[in-house]
């Protein structure tokens, strides 16, 4: 009867950190002695409001400062080229243990970079849904390995007037 209650106990202690784990709060928070700002949404996207991620070791909060010389053309997305296989393969490697979870729920990470002209990542920012199963703890070790990995290249003339660079990946599906 001990045995029971012990094993009962155990399931019920593990599916409560298990559930304490994802859920998010608006502020602040640390994980790995790296700081998050984490924002919930106004909008309502399918029935439900996203999380918004940003690190704090981003370099750009908020809009990128303006091109320099008053140049007038905006960056094509032609122009910047980021390997998205291997943004995608670090993704997936830091949440192998979930994906099948994931690609049942139908779970999409949105991902925006910023990077210097010299093709330097330095912000990451970050899309999840309301209910998502992906850990803080996960986005931060995402971000570690895509900042170590991921840098870009630039063709044609217009990014040397910029001081640094928006792009938008694609969301990842599971």
């Amino acid at each position: 009867m001990k045995t029971t209650f012990y094993i009962v106990l155990a399931f019920l202690l593990y599916g409560m950190t298990g559930c304490a784990q994802t859920k998010f709060t608006e502020g602040i928070s640390t994980v790995n002695n790296q700081k998050f700002d984490i924002a919930r949404s106004t909008m309502v996207f399918d029935g439900k409001k996203p999380w918004f991620i940003h690190p704090s070791k981003n370099k750009y909060n908020g809009p990128l400062p303006p091109p320099k010389d008053n140049y007038q053309f905006p960056m094509r997305r032609s122009e910047i080229h980021v390997d998205l296989e291997k943004v995608n393969t670090i993704v997936y490697r830091v949440l192998q243990e979930k994906k099948q979870a994931l690609r049942n729920k139908n779970e999409k990470l949105g991902v925006s970079f910023k990077f210097e002209t010299n093709g330097t990542l330095t912000d990451v920012n970050y899309t999840l849904s309301e209910d998502t199963i992906i850990t803080l703890a996960e986005i931060e070790q995402i971000d570690t390995a895509l900042r170590q990995g991921i840098k870009a290249t630039f063709t044609g003339p217009s990014y040397t007037h910029y001081i640094a660079v928006d792009y938008s990946f694609p969301s990842i599906s599971f």
